[in-house]
């Protein structure tokens, strides 16, 4: 599983070094959201500093970045177990398409250079931190379903969702296999993803403008 995630972080973050993030705040949230929403979040809010004029783009960039994270989320579960991420299907695009009519509204997005600097997916402390999360969390949730049911599960996915939503995803995928109800992982999975999604909110308000902060949160 972690090579899997790491595959597909290495593909796009190959792509980024090939053609650069000087394809303008559109383009690098496209390719930014598949390896990291919450590094975008925070490279997008500091810029929105140093140039408080793109702050409104800015914001609706954060969002789109946010809900690109869900569609993510819904192909990795594919190839993890397909019948959850049938369930998850809805839910995913739904938000996703959320996201691409509010970026779209908006007319001329910027051109602007926003560097981003994302870590090898494939370098060791990368794999070691992820596995271990992964192995933690996996252990985590099926002691807190064992001793508190599906509210420990529940508790275990809003916690490690303000981290990264990839391990929580994964490891409920996996303990749905091993007899864990579709309804108790995919509520667990979707409370991860919200309690991630408020976290970047959370970010671009300490470190954004007031106006980047009003556009993501609006």
């Amino acid at each position: 599983m972690v090579i899997l995630i790491s595959s597909i972080s290495f593909t796009v973050y190959f792509a980024t070094k090939i053609f650069g993030s000087k394809k303008g705040i559109l383009m690098t949230s496209l390719l930014g959201g598949l390896i990291s929403s919450t590094a975008v979040t925070l490279a997008f809010a500091k810029r929105s500093k140093d140039m408080p004029e793109l702050s409104g783009e800015l914001s609706f960039c954060i969002v789109l970045v946010s809900t690109i994270m869900f569609l993510r989320q819904f192909f990795v579960l594919i190839f993890i177990n397909p019948k959850i991420s049938l369930h998850f299907s809805i839910f995913a695009f739904l938000l996703f398409l959320a996201g691409i009519f509010i970026i779209f509204r908006q007319i001329g997005l910027s051109k602007s250079d926003v560097p981003i600097n994302f870590t090898n997916p494939y370098e060791l402390n990368y794999a070691l931190m992820f596995g271990l999360l992964y192995t933690f969390i996996l252990i985590t949730s099926s002691l807190a379903y064992y001793y508190f049911g599906s509210f420990g599960v529940y508790f275990v996915g809003f916690i490690s969702g303000a981290a990264d939503v990839d391990p929580i995803t994964i490891s409920m995928a996996q303990l749905a296999k091993n007899g864990l109800s579709a309804s108790t992982v995919l509520a667990t999975i979707m409370i991860a993803s919200i309690t991630n999604t408020a976290t970047k909110g959370i970010f671009a308000s300490i470190f954004g403008t007031k106006e980047l902060s009003w556009g993501v949160w609006r």
